[in-house]
């Protein structure tokens, strides 16, 4: 919790190192056990577990060589442009990437599954630039798996692909980013720890990966759908935001309107504990 100790906290708490005299955080994203922020002066900062070079912290200059950060640390961005602009962060469970401004993408952690999209490599220990041929709109990473969407609203998608989550066939691994030739336009993606879900342009939500919690909003997929499927239930509302957890589903209409679904473990659908296959309703 970058809080510099391991105490369990029962409330909200401000992380002191983090308030800063001239600067403000304005991004974060989370792992599962790792935190990274970008402060409007476009430092990034980490904290938690680095077991798998997951904070992108240069142990020489921090002078530690500790898996465990307790307290936010900056990351060492001597590979990346002085003036760089970071516009969006995203954390899969063991890997991480930024997205700047003009649409470049860095890579860090685990590379294990090719979720950090570099070939020959199994750990990147500090930010690294991928080489692509488009520029990028928007990330997001799964448990060991990662998405793109280009500025003509293309999706590609590398990493673990055990359970279909990169909507394709098979379950052999993408190293390199594969664009996927679908003919709708992507306008957001978010990955869960098994599954993703896009949301095209028109406000149609589309899903793929591993469904037996019902993650994937259509109760006749119970299992692995290799391909993105419509959310048949959600096609008469105009979608204009998604997220997941590890194996739930939300969705916002335009309306303001709150959509649910996935594993209900933990009361996390705010309504049931039992697994729910098909969008509901969320009354706030």
């Amino acid at each position: 919790m970058g809080l510099g100790h391991t105490k369990a906290i029962d409330k909200v708490t401000c992380i002191k190192g983090l308030k800063f005299p001239e600067d403000k955080v304005h991004l974060a994203a989370c792992g599962s056990e790792h935190s990274i922020v970008a402060t409007t002066r476009d430092f990034l900062y980490g904290f938690g577990s680095n077991s798998f070079g997951q904070l992108g912290i240069d142990s020489k200059k921090s002078n530690t060589k500790a898996q465990l950060i307790l307290a936010p640390t900056q990351l060492s961005l001597d590979h990346v442009p002085a003036n760089v602009q970071w516009k969006q962060l995203a954390c899969g469970a063991h890997h991480s990437s930024a997205l700047t401004s003009d649409g470049f993408v860095y890579v860090w952690g685990s590379n294990s599954e090719g979720q950090c999209g570099v070939e020959e490599k199994q750990m990147i220990k500090l930010l690294y630039k991928l080489k692509l041929n488009f520029y990028v709109h928007f990330i997001a990473c799964g448990q060991a798996h990662t998405a793109l969407i280009d500025n003509q609203g293309r999706l590609h998608t590398f990493g673990s692909n055990r359970y279909q989550q990169l909507g394709r066939t098979g379950e052999q691994k993408q190293i390199v980013p594969v664009e996927l030739p679908y003919p709708i336009k992507i306008k957001s993606v978010a990955c869960g720890y098994q599954h993703t879900i896009v949301l095209d342009t028109d406000g149609y939500v589309y899903t793929c990966g591993t469904g037996e919690q019902g993650q994937l909003g259509n109760e006749m997929l119970h299992i692995s759908s290799p391909k993105f499927k419509i959310i048949k239930t959600l096609q008469d509302r105009t979608i204009v935001s998604i997220a997941c957890g590890a194996f739930h589903t939300g969705t916002i209409d335009e309306n303001g309107r709150l959509y649910l679904w996935g594993e209900g473990r933990f009361g996390k659908l705010g309504f049931t504990e039992e697994n729910e296959f098909r969008p509901q309703d969320i009354i706030i």
